[in-house]
């Protein structure tokens, strides 16, 4: 347990670029936080509407607050100018759309300084919320811990920007955000990028429960696929090139995301976008491409000699909590993704931990048979009540 003198200071770095609507719930979250030693930096990244004055005002009766002014030049920048006007050993980045659970720094410090080796970074499991704050489904449940490098580079444990804890050194050690991608039309994979950057230098930990509320909209960064696929493979492409993301983990990663966006673009009629990305993510894993159409296509029929079920209801993220958002209907046949995939993936993710552990202990000369391994462990993820490919872990 922390006393108060040896809480060290945690930097909350908010950039905020025409968030007028949603930044007095995430300033709201982030002053709830039971974790006390706190400084609160905010970047208003040029916009145009009434973000200023929204966080001016908060400012006014926040002490522990600052906000900064700067000409709108995009995300990366923003949080990298929140860091450098923060002091905090740690820092704790936050998009100005989403939300905290109360608890969600204490417990990433505890988890940091409670690790055999103080991690470089720290991140959380999350909830997907929509625009009334109402949780639509869980996010990813991988639970990566140690040296973790390729297993993030296969498998995002993360997924969103405003769920880690990273250490000053190590966003450092990491150039910060990269700024590169924006300036080359490719913005979007900059958390993407600085996570992976991080997991090259440190070990990584994990927090096993549902702590931040990742807001969807149509009008978000993420929602531009195009964008995203040229983004993912910048970073990706780049660093396979230099040797850091290993081969057969790069072509496992292309097929995952060729996967995602090949579902995407068959459920917004773009067919022949999405037949390439289909082909894409057959060459590069034939495997896996199998089983996750083998699932699609068995939970497709069952829903349609059902017919369509009405959503789930939906619960504010307050009163969600950390549980899991799990509607449990075995007819969607669930089984067939976590007796195939999931076991895939398990399979995977399990040697690369082991080739990861033997590869640190052969750096470090510290070779020990019988130490534990870092943990692997993959979770079910969720069943959503949205249209397949929405929300759900691919």
């Amino acid at each position: 347990m922390l006393t108060e003198m040896s809480k060290p200071l945690v930097s909350i770095v908010i950039p905020a670029w025409n968030a007028q609507n949603t930044i007095g719930e995430t300033l709201a979250s982030v002053t709830a936080q039971t974790y006390s030693n706190l400084e609160i930096v905010i970047v208003d990244d040029g916009s145009t509407d009434g973000t200023a004055a929204v966080a001016s005002a908060f400012c006014k009766y926040e002490p522990r607050a600052r906000l900064y002014r700067k000409s709108n030049g995009g995300v990366a920048s923003a949080r990298n100018l929140g860091i450098e006007m923060s002091h905090g050993e740690w820092i704790a980045p936050v998009d100005a759309d989403d939300l905290w659970h109360p608890t969600k720094i204490e417990k990433q410090v505890e988890a940091a300084l409670g690790a055999a080796t103080v991690p470089g970074l720290v991140y959380c499991w999350f909830h997907y919320i929509d625009e009334e704050g109402n949780v639509i489904c869980s996010g990813s449940r991988f639970q990566y811990d140690g040296p973790a490098l390729q297993r993030m580079a296969y498998l995002k444990p993360v997924q969103n920007g405003s769920s880690i804890l990273i250490s000053r050194a190590a966003a450092k050690d990491a150039g910060g955000y990269d700024e590169s991608l924006r300036n080359a039309g490719n913005e979007g994979c900059e958390d993407v990028m600085i996570e992976l950057q991080v997991a090259r230098r440190y070990d990584v930990a994990c927090v096993p429960e549902h702590l931040v509320g990742y807001r969807l909209r149509p009008d978000s960064m993420s929602a531009d696929s195009a964008r995203m696929r040229r983004s993912w493979d910048m970073v990706h492409q780049g660093l396979f090139q230099q040797g850091v993301v290993e081969g057969q983990v790069f072509r496992w990663n292309e097929s995952v995301s060729s996967m995602e966006l090949a579902e995407k673009g068959f459920f917004a009629k773009e067919y022949g976008a999405a037949s390439r990305m289909l082909g894409r993510a057959f060459a590069q894993d034939p495997v896996r491409s199998v089983l996750f159409l083998m699932y699609r296509a068995l939970r497709l029929a069952v829903r349609l000699l059902r017919g369509r079920q009405a959503d789930a209801p939906r619960i504010p993220f307050s009163a969600a909590g950390t549980l899991d958002y799990i509607h449990w209907d075995p007819d969607e046949l669930f089984f067939l993704k976590r007796l195939l995939m999931d076991k895939l993936e398990a399979y995977r993710l399990d040697r690369l931990a082991a080739r990861e552990r033997r590869v640190r202990e052969t750096a470090s000369g510290e070779a020990s048979p019988g130490a534990e391994k870092p943990s692997s462990k993959v979770v079910d993820p969720p069943v959503s009540r949205r249209e397949p490919g929405q929300c759900e872990l691919i």
